[in-house]
């Protein structure tokens, strides 16, 4: 039962043999495991690459397919910022989505401006306020960011020069710089000579420059000199004048102040005591109306300083000693000027109506209807003096002399100055005369009420073309039927069927329905041109007009139906070129009218270049039409997502829309969620290049020129290693690629590069 057999022990070599193999299998093991972590951390590497290149691509889709975690990394918040389209969390970039230090970080709230340019204020981390180039993106972006700037950036020149970039100012910005830079004059030159200068900025300058007499004279010529801004000073309102702003020593010296002066409308009762006695004062102000109404008493009773002040502006009588108001040569100098000055005169001499200028303002302003009266008979037959009267609301037209107002010259002259009034009280044959009834028409003052009158009462108006013409462009207006009512009203038939006047009609209100006559709306020729000048009757027109006037409205003025495709009847949408049309505008497809179109490859075509996805309207056999299919492509790539699933895999297919677009190769993923198919694709793409580019090495380290390595004065002309010549050299490169099956076609070369550089940024 015991067995006698005994198992030799190993010998010395064959323990060693063993020992050596196990320190190997040790050694290859350790090898492994590191080639095999060392893979691990190129796949998570390559990995990470592909969801930061998706979401630089499309944040808004592929945010929510990272982890949290890496939500929260940096650099994924970086790439994200890269996209155009980004998620609600980095929109509003609140505290329940960020911490603190990633709210904080100088690169991304760098990335987030640049992103949105109107990134609040209230987000600006107090840690970067006073970082240079971080406050410097948020004032180019957003002047009001100047309100976060830290201390030390308040005296920074760069921070104020991105503040004048803006086309406009806030009205106290200066107040948020130190007073180091609003006493710097040339930088404050800089602001004044701004599109958007104020002149109340100087109230916020150093006191320094504001008792400064030659840097407030510079200011000056900025508001002074002719530019954009010249019309927009003279407008200003005027207490906003320089001088509100200055110092006394300033006020006080003459030249200065001569100088603001010449400024419109500046008030003169800022400058000092002794200025306002000065004389040269008030001859450079030329704009003021009631100069005198800052002077002293003396200067007011001062006869010839008086006189020059109303010949200037006649209101000045008003402001003048009692003396003066009653002095028949300063009452004449300020009628003349303004016959309104005769109401602030406390003269009723009859001496003073032998001045006419005088007697024109007793008849158009006097109170004294009487004085009026008597002043009429005295300058009868005067038509300059007499004509005054429309102006005085008590004086009627009876109390004019009879001869005069039969006098043809004289009733024209007086409906120049007053139509409304001379034309109620006209009597009947003088409103038929063509002059005056014409004089009404052409009057900018007439009223609607009177030109209707006027076209009733003289019917020789509407005999005349060019008046009637001029009656349908000047007084014709929607809303306002008053006129055109009489014109239609007395007029002859003969107006509806005139084309040239219709036309003008039509482009001022609409009378088609009640107007235009029966054969005139049936003349092709006149409809065409109405719908080419007039849009806007479309609606009115529609039941006459046919496809082709549609399509000449469409193309001329396309934004007319953007939105409104029921004003066109229903049945021209069975036109083709009514449809190209249509869609060419970016009308878009309309399921209910198109579906006779829906084999039609150039209408589709047509929708797809305009609209992409209007390509899923294509009928199935067009969809699956792989020519068909390769032209749309060329168009807008992106209609890959409405191909048929048949042939969406076919190569060519594959390569003009990867080739063009990234986010074919994103549209691809998400379609196959196996990726074979993307594979192997892949696996066909990438062989050929290999071999181009490894012909390329061959062809410049073999067939090329050798450079040579002697000085430049012992070098010869070069060869190439076989010793031939380029056009040689040339046909061996097309042999021997013919040979190899390289390829050799640039435009695919470049085409294949593109497919694989799309393919690799999407981690393929």
């Amino acid at each position: 039962r015991t067995c006698s057999f005994q198992v030799p022990a190993p010998s010395s070599k064959d323990l060693e043999d063993i020992e050596a193999r196990g320190l190997k299998i040790i050694e290859y093991e350790g090898k492994v495991k590191y080639w095999q972590e060392k893979l691990d951390e190129l796949l998570e590497e390559q990995d990470r690459y592909a969801k930061l290149v998706r979401i630089r691509i499309n944040a808004r889709s592929y945010w929510n397919c990272i982890y949290q975690s890496e939500q929260l990394e940096k650099e994924f918040i970086l790439a994200a910022l890269e996209s155009e389209d980004l998620p609600v969390e980095l929109q509003r970039f609140s505290e329940e989505d960020f911490p603190l230090h990633i709210r904080s970080d100088r690169e991304i709230f760098l990335a987030r401006v640049r992103h949105n340019d109107r990134t609040e204020l209230d987000n600006i981390p107090l840690a970067l306020r006073g970082d240079k180039e971080v406050m410097l993106e948020c004032v180019k972006r957003q002047v009001q960011a100047i309100e976060c700037l830290s201390d030390n950036l308040r005296a920074d020149k760069d921070i104020l020069r991105a503040v004048l970039h803006h086309p406009e100012l806030p009205a106290q910005f200066l107040l948020q710089f130190s007073d180091e830079l609003r006493s710097d004059a040339s930088l404050v030159l800089e602001i004044f000579k701004h599109p958007a200068k104020e002149m109340s900025f100087i109230e916020h300058i150093s006191q320094t420059l504001r008792s400064d007499k030659q840097f407030l004279l510079q200011v000056i010529e900025c508001f002074q000199c002719k530019d954009s801004t010249d019309q927009r000073w003279q407008n200003m309102k005027p207490e906003n004048q320089i001088l509100r702003y200055m110092n006394e020593p300033v006020e006080s010296e003459l030249d200065f102040v001569l100088r603001c002066c010449r400024i419109p409308r500046l008030k003169r009762q800022r400058a000092s005591d002794d200025l306002r006695r000065n004389e040269q004062i008030f001859e450079a102000a030329q704009l003021e109306n009631h100069i005198l109404r800052y002077l002293p008493q003396q200067l007011r009773g001062d006869f010839d300083f008086v006189m020059r002040c109303v010949r200037q502006s006649g209101f000045n009588l008003r402001h003048a000693s009692d003396d003066l108001r009653g002095n028949a040569q300063i009452i004449e100098a300020a009628c003349k000027e303004c016959g309104v000055a005769i109401l602030y005169s406390n003269n009723t001499d009859e001496g003073l109506w032998k001045h006419k200028a005088i007697a024109k303002g007793i008849i158009a302003y006097g109170d004294d209807l009487g004085v009026a009266k008597s002043v009429i008979e005295r300058y009868k037959g005067d038509f300059e003096v007499i004509s005054m009267s429309v102006f005085n609301p008590k004086l009627e037209w009876s109390m004019i002399p009879d001869d005069m107002r039969s006098n043809t010259d004289f009733v024209i002259k007086a409906l120049q100055l007053n139509p409304d009034k001379v034309w109620r009280s006209l009597p009947l044959e003088t409103k038929s005369i063509f002059q005056v009834a014409l004089e009404i028409v052409n009057n900018p003052n007439s009223t609607d009420e009177i030109v209707a009158e006027a076209i009733e009462t003289c019917s020789d108006l509407l005999s005349n073309r060019k008046v009637l013409k001029h009656i349908i462009l000047k007084h014709f207006f929607v809303g306002r039927g008053t006129v055109y009512r009489a014109v239609f009203r007395s007029g002859n038939s003969d107006i509806r069927n005139d084309k040239e006047m219709m036309l003008a009609a039509l482009s001022r209100c609409n009378v088609w329905q009640l107007h235009v006559s029966d054969e005139l709306k049936e003349d092709r020729d006149f409809l065409l041109q109405v719908a080419e000048e007039i849009p806007w009757l479309f609606r009115d027109l529609a039941l006459v007009w046919d496809s082709e006037m549609v399509i000449r409205v469409m193309q001329k003025h396309p934004g007319f139906f953007i939105g409104d495709d029921e004003i066109i009847r229903p049945d021209l949408w069975e036109d083709e070129d009514l449809v190209n049309a249509w869609l060419e505008i970016g009308g878009g497809w309309l399921c209910q009218y198109f579906e006779d179109f829906e084999d039609d490859e150039e209408v589709i075509l047509v929708a797809t270049a305009h609209e992409w996805h209007d390509f899923k309207y294509a009928s199935h056999d067009l969809r699956k039409d792989k020519a068909f299919v390769l032209k749309a492509l060329s168009i807008d790539t992106r209609i890959l997502e409405f191909v048929d699933r048949e042939i969406i895999l076919d190569q060519e297919i594959l390569i003009a829309a990867t080739s063009k677009d990234v986010r074919c190769v994103d549209f691809l993923t998400r379609k196959f969620e196996d990726h074979s198919a993307l594979k192997s694709f892949t696996q066909k793409i990438r062989p050929p290049l290999q071999e181009y580019w490894a012909f390329q090495a061959f062809q410049e380290g073999v067939l090329a020129p050798m450079r040579s390595t002697l000085p430049a004065k012992k070098k010869r002309r070069t060869l190439t290693m076989l010793n031939q010549g380029p056009v040689t050299r040339a046909v061996y490169e097309s042999e021997i690629a013919s040979c190899l099956g390289v390829m050799r076609d640039e435009d695919k070369i470049a085409t294949y590069t593109a497919v694989s550089n799309h393919l690799a940024a999407w981690g393929v």
